[in-house]
């Protein structure tokens, strides 16, 4: 979407700019346990806490 408000309005954007909440913390804000991954190091011993769990869980991976 910005990428065509960027070439049809020369260089005019509005409303492409979306904020991401922290997911982790939103997702315990409504009773699951989150985890926020930001090194590849991380990924796999979150994924065996997620997986250990009983409970309803999300990941938020973010990596380059």
């Amino acid at each position: 979407m910005k990428r065509d408000q960027l070439k049809t309005y020369e260089g005019r954007v509005i409303g492409t700019v979306l904020f991401i909440p922290d997911l982790a913390k939103l997702a315990s804000l409504y009773g699951a346990k989150g985890f926020s991954v930001t090194r590849k190091e991380e990924l796999i011993p979150v994924f065996q806490q997620a997986l250990a769990t009983d409970e309803f869980v999300l990941v938020d991976v973010k990596l380059d």
